[in-house]
């Protein structure tokens, strides 16, 4: 397992300077999402976990490579909590 941080949106959205949060956020789909995603689609990878934190919670989500087949299934709200 290996722990990344990726604080690039953090002074953006602290400065409210959205231009520069949306352009954060366009590189980390290009340098760190879409190739995770990629990794996972081509099996290098078994899953994907992404941790968001906030001030005062954070929430993990989970992907598998099954997942991936699974985008038309509605989840619960609350099993986004968990």
């Amino acid at each position: 397992m290996t722990l990344v941080e990726l604080p690039a949106l953090t002074t953006p959205f602290i400065e409210q300077d959205w231009a520069r949060w949306h352009d954060g956020l366009a590189a980390l789909e290009r340098d760190w999402f879409a190739p995770a995603l990629a990794a996972l689609r081509n099996g290098e990878l078994a899953s994907v976990d992404f941790t968001l934190c906030g001030d005062t919670s954070s929430v993990t989500l989970h992907a598998t490579r099954g997942d991936l087949r699974k985008f038309w299934r509605r989840r619960a709200l609350a099993s986004l909590f968990e």
